[in-house]
Formats: C-alpha cells, structure tokens, sequence
C-alpha cells in the first residue's frame, strides 16, 4: 500500500513538472516572437470616448504631474475626460489639482479613507449613467505617461475589450529589494504576460493600469481592486463571461522605485480560485 501510494505521488508530481515545462516552454518561446505590425490601411482612425479615472489618497506629488500630462496628450480633447478621486486627502493636491484644472475632482470627506475598490465602485455608479463612453482607463496617482498614452490606448481598443498595460520601474538611487522587484516585474511583463498574450491567453489584470470597455462593466456590473487577490480573482470573471484581458505593452506607465507597490496574489489564494474553476467546469 505504502509503494502504490509513493509510486502515486511520484507520478503525480512528474505529471505536474512535465505540464509546467512545457507551458513554461511555450511562453518563452512565444514572448521572443515579434508582434505584428499593422499596416497603415488596417488602422482605424475610430477616436473611442474614454473616461480616465485616477484614485489619489495623498498623492500631490504625483497626481499633479499625471493630471498635467493628461492634458497634453495627443489626442482629441472632445474625446476624453479625467475623472480624479480625493479620497480624504490631508495634503495640497486639491487646491494644485484645481489650479492646473481639466479634470472632475471628486472629494471624499468621511472619518477614514474610503479606500481605492470602495471608491471607484461609487464613482462608477455615477458616471455609467453617461451618455458616448467607450471604456474606462483605471490609472493609478503615482503613474507617470506619455503624450501618445491615450492614443495608444485608443489603437488597442479597436481589438480588445479590456486591456492591461505595462509598467516601467524608475529606478532612482534604489534600494537593492527595489532593484529586485524591479527585476521581478520586467520578467513578468517581458516573459510570461507577453508570452500569454502572444499565445491568446488571459493575464491577470492590473488596477493601477487596466481598461475595459463600457459594454463590459454594463455586463459584469462590478469591479474588484481590493489587493491582489482580487484583481486575479476578477481576471478568472471577466475571462468566464467571454472578456479575458489582454496585455498590450505599448499602454506604457513609468513609476519610481520609490512609489512602486508590489502586489502579488497569495500562492494559496491561486491554487482554491483554480481548483474552483476546474471544479465549475
């Protein structure tokens, strides 16, 4: 009994260690692929109307910088607006947001922080009744972009539905884990996100750069940015109705090493949600 049962493991574990090399092979080869560049007669010059959403708690350091930048973009200024959450601010960023203006300020005043997934969610119940919006760019306050951000956003929705984008590491007078993660998010945008994409797979969302498409949050009635967890768990939803996201690199945000969160989903979280999955099917 004891053999049979050793003998049982074993195989299992072979079986696991043969299928992750090979998924692992797979991503790799497919993220050393070029990407397809699309020829001039296949863009669609189509400007979608998009709703920028920024969540800030003491940011004014940041969403300052990011608000400036969004109104430099090279895009059509009929066709975006900013949306940008005070969520019980103790700093300066209202009054420097106010002065450089073109965005809505949304001032949260209870006792405590709202907290990011609490007050998108109350946003989003206020601005879904509008009229013409395409999709919704989720941004985090710390990001910093570039003037072709939207319009690169704008290229990526002529395809998908929800988009996940990149995230560049300033790294300035870092700490050596700072350097660390650094490493650790160029691997995963480079190898296994830009390795699922190439090969049509889901990638786990990132709330502090994602967009999704008006129909999609009409279908879905929700969003789910608490923590990492989360995110991964609204990921395998958006997958089951028939939404996966989709990495596209060129949505590029640059943070310093100093503003950068390292979110990861619990190893143990990972194997319950995929065993429930496997077991819905």
């Amino acid at each position: 009994m004891f053999n049979k049962l050793t003998l049982y493991c074993v195989l299992i574990l072979f079986l696991y260690s043969a299928i992750f090399t090979a998924y692992f092979f797979l991503i790799v080869v497919a993220s050393m692929l070029k990407s397809k560049i699309a020829k001039p007669s296949d863009i669609r010059r189509e400007y979608k109307n998009l709703v920028v959403v920024i969540y800030s708690h003491n940011n004014e350091k940041t969403v300052v910088n990011l608000l400036e930048q969004l109104n430099k973009q090279d895009y059509p200024k009929g066709n975006y607006q900013t949306h940008i959450i005070l969520d019980n601010c103790s700093d300066n960023s209202s009054n420097k947001l106010e002065f450089v203006g073109g965005a809505k300020l949304w001032r949260l005043t209870d006792e405590t922080p709202l907290g990011k997934d609490k007050a998108i969610s109350w946003l989003l119940e206020n601005l879904m009744s509008f009229k013409k919006v395409d999709a919704y760019v989720f941004l985090n306050a710390n990001r910093i972009v570039k003037t072709d951000f939207l319009a690169n956003i704008n290229e990526a929705l002529q395809e998908k539905d929800v988009i996940v984008g990149s995230t560049e590491i300033f790294l300035e007078d870092a700490a050596y884990h700072e350097k660390v993660w650094a490493n650790v998010n160029e691997y995963n945008m480079g190898i296994m996100k830009n390795g699922r994409s190439k090969l049509d797979l889901a990638v786990p969302i990132d709330s502090d750069i994602t967009v999704i498409k008006h129909k999609v949050l009409e279908k879905v009635q929700c969003i789910d940015f608490k923590d990492a967890n989360s995110e991964l768990k609204y990921s395998f939803l958006l997958t089951r109705v028939g939404y996966p996201p989709k990495f596209i690199p060129a949505v590029k945000t640059y943070v310093s090493s100093a503003d950068y969160e390292v979110r990861r989903p619990d190893f143990l979280f990972k194997v319950s949600l995929f065993w429930h999955c496997f077991n819905l099917n």
